[in-house]
């Protein structure tokens, strides 16, 4: 039977003089040559294996990893074997080809097919053995260089299926980087920084978009030398904005630039889903408004807070907690002759002149004598353009008080005058009893002269040093309560234009010259004068 098996495969054989076999063929080309089908060893594995000598396609089709063990490569070199992972377990589970003994695979200790249908063949060449080819994925659901279609987005997808980073380059430099963190080595200790698990995107370049409408500006997303992360854009075609972190050497920051021509602002706004858009800040040259884009177009304001129709009566408030004054400091640093530093209110109706109250410091060189009660150098004010000036102190029953001090040390101010709850006002007393308590000297207006004189309401002392003379009083219905003090040291009497009640009964209008008749004080009450001394 042996030798009819034998007779039968040399029928179908050819053999030729030069050691070329030919199946199938008379006229064979190569050492063999079959022209037809070719059976080879095909196997299927599910657990750790061993290729053998009868194997030379093993298809695993397992559920968990497992580990394909190669035959020492010595001896037999040419032998191949081509080993495929067909798993349809997800995630793939990983076939590890390992060689025996010390021998290696292309250098390497093992080779891991950890993808669903990546295929491996392998070579002997008698001491090691070599990769032949290797196929990632089958040929049916590999990415075209030019394109892809009937694409199922359930299960086709760029990328790895073990953990392993994925990475996109150009000119062999990475751009592009995807994995979770610690695979991409990017775990750190610092703050959002330590989750190994968490999926990140690396971008290894800079990212920038296309805008055709843009000039110049391109928009770009980048990182510069110190590690800034920043941000630059087009606007309006030919302008451009930029903001991110900037500086060096543990020295940062964080800026906003807009600009080109130098007047772009740059707006903040709101929306209301009925009342739509509105802008609620704008910085500009240099310029801040909140609420309002409107500046002054001849003195635009550095600040503008525009509040509008408003039901809050708070438009600003500073707020602090320090162990020391907290201020408003507003400093005009010009030393110019008209320099000076104002806190105004104005009037709905107020101007530059009128319906305002003004509080200032004029400059060290101040000059000026557009208001000259207001002109000194360093000089401080508080005036108003408007109708009545109120000051005063609406604490119950507390006192308005007025300080100086009489040298450069503060600690030294001393309390001047007081006007207590009950309106009492103390000169150098600070517990006056009566409408009016002086703690101290009083001066008082006093002309002397010759002649005839119409006295007025910035006389007090009043005194004749001539001849016979005739002083007009002022009606006394028109300044009730007023005091004069008339004494006569000429050389003739003093008509008054009024009489004087001496008494219930008896008036005079004639002042003598005499000694001990020749003064008198005299008071209206709002009728008529009346003298109140001996």
């Amino acid at each position: 039977m042996k030798i009819a098996y034998l007779s039968f495969f040399l029928l179908g054989c050819t053999f030729h003089s030069d050691a070329q076999v030919g199946i199938g063929t008379t006229t064979p080309n190569s050492t063999l040559e079959v022209r037809g089908s070719l059976s080879t060893g095909y196997r299927t594995f599910t657990a750790n294996t061993t290729a053998l000598i009868t194997d030379n396609v093993l298809v695993y089709t397992g559920t968990t990893a497992v580990t394909l063990t190669l035959p020492t490569a010595a001896s037999i070199a040419g032998r191949s074997y081509q080993i495929k992972n067909a798993s349809l377990t997800g995630p793939t589970p990983a076939v590890t080809i390992v060689p025996s003994a010390s021998q290696k695979i292309d250098g390497l200790t093992n080779w891991s097919l950890t993808g669903l249908y990546q295929t491996v063949t392998l070579v002997s060449d008698g001491a090691n053995w070599n990769i032949v080819s290797f196929l990632p994925t089958s040929s049916s659901i590999s990415w075209s260089q030019t394109g892809n279609s009937n694409i199922n987005a359930a299960t086709n997808f760029l990328g790895t299926t073990d953990d392993k980073q994925m990475i996109f380059k150009s000119n062999n430099q990475p751009y592009l980087e995807f994995g979770r963190r610690q695979t991409l080595g990017l775990t750190q200790t610092y703050t959002d920084y330590t989750d190994n698990n968490e999926k990140v995107t690396y971008i290894r370049s800079a990212l920038q978009f296309e805008a055709a409408g843009a000039d110049f500006y391109k928009p770009k997303m980048y990182t510069d030398a110190n590690g800034n992360f920043r941000v630059k854009g087009s606007s309006a075609g030919t302008d451009f904005f930029e903001f991110g972190s900037t500086g060096s050497s543990n020295s940062g920051g964080f800026e906003f630039i807009i600009g080109d021509d130098g007047d772009e602002p740059m707006v903040f706004k709101s929306f209301h889903h009925v009342n739509g858009m509105s802008e609620i800040m704008r910085l500009q040259s240099g310029r801040m408004a909140v609420g309002s884009n409107a500046f002054n177009a001849t003195n635009p304001e550095k600040l503008l807070i525009d509040a509008g129709v408003t039901s809050s009566y708070n438009l600003m408030t500073g707020k602090g907690s320090i162990d020391n004054y907290l201020q408003i400091n507003v400093q005009n640093r010009s030393s110019g002759t008209s320099a000076s530093s104002d806190l105004v209110a104005t009037a709905d109706n107020g101007t530059e002149t009128s319906n305002y109250i003004d509080m200032g410091v004029n400059s060290s060189a101040y000059n000026s004598t557009a208001i000259p009660i207001l002109n000194g150098a360093n000089n401080t004010y508080l005036y108003g353009a408007g109708n009545d000036l109120t000051v005063g102190n609406l604490g119950n029953n507390k006192p308005l008080i007025f300080f100086t001090t009489p040298n450069a040390t503060q600690a030294n101010a001393a309390e001047r005058m007081r006007i207590t709850g009950a309106g009492n006002v103390g000169i150098r007393n600070t517990a006056p009893n009566s409408t009016l308590s002086v703690n101290g000297s009083v001066s008082v207006a006093v002309r002397s002269g010759t002649g005839d004189y119409s006295i007025t309401a910035t006389d007090y002392v009043v005194i004749n040093t001539g001849g016979a003379v005739v002083f007009t009083l002022p009606a006394a219905t028109s300044c009730a309560g007023r005091i004069y003090r008339i004494l006569n040291h000429g050389t003739g009497s003093i008509t008054l234009s009024q009489a004087v009640r001496l008494s219930s009964a008896l008036t005079g209008s004639v002042l003598s010259n005499a000694a001990g008749d020749n003064s008198v004080d005299i008071i209206s009450d709002g009728t008529e004068w009346r003298r109140i001394n001996n």
